[in-house]
């Protein structure tokens, strides 16, 4: 429960674009309930399982998705944070198409 409580600590100071908002939390029973912005797109992961099959391959797609992963990898960093799970499935987006 402590490491919980300390991710949540984290979560709650991070302010920037590309990193979704903590608003906040509580338990129900024993669950946890994140309360954060629905981002409505889904993940990147499921774009390309869906709309691209084959693979993305269109580079300006692919250099505007990692443009703003950066960005935000360059926010922990300047904090002296780590993102321990980067993958596509934790790439989220907005239906205006904001990562």
């Amino acid at each position: 429960m402590v490491d919980i409580r300390k991710e949540i600590a984290i979560m709650s100071q991070c302010m920037h674009p590309n990193i979704v908002r903590y608003y906040v939390s509580f338990m129900d029973d024993t669950d946890l309930w994140l309360v954060m912005p629905l981002l409505s797109a889904g993940s990147v992961l499921d774009i390309m399982n869906t709309e691209f099959p084959l693979g993305l391959e269109d580079e300006c797609i692919i250099a505007t998705i990692l443009k703003e992963v950066i960005l935000a990898l360059d926010y922990f960093h300047t904090r002296g944070q780590l993102h321990r799970d980067m993958k596509c499935g934790n790439i989220l987006l907005d239906l205006e198409g904001n990562i």
